[in-house]
């Protein structure tokens, strides 16, 4: 599994909603819970960084994206008691087996 960070400095719902159609149509899982950050995960690997920036960017305009490729996972989180657990997604889909 390839996992990939994308960060963008705006979005809109109309990004929001474009992106989120295009992973899904290339198969992408994807975690989106904080505003102007996105994890991705895939199995191609045929996929380049420069890949999903430029997708990125044809659906945002010209908006500042910085795209991270993560070969080896720690991670943590921490939302508000009372809500939906926000690390569930990237404990099943993110993390390594």
């Amino acid at each position: 599994m390839r996992r990939f960070i994308v960060l963008v400095n705006e979005e809109t719902p109309q990004n929001v909603s474009s992106f989120i159609e295009y992973a899904d149509q290339e198969g992408f899982g994807w975690w989106h819970w904080i505003d102007n950050a996105w994890l991705l995960t895939t199995r191609d690997t045929q996929l380049e960084v420069d890949d999903i920036r430029d997708k990125f960017r044809s659906l945002s305009g010209d908006k500042w994206v910085v795209v991270i490729e993560v070969k080896h996972v720690t991670w943590a989180t921490y939302g508000p008691v009372g809500k939906k657990k926000i690390s569930k997604w990237i404990k099943e889909q993110w993390s390594e087996s």
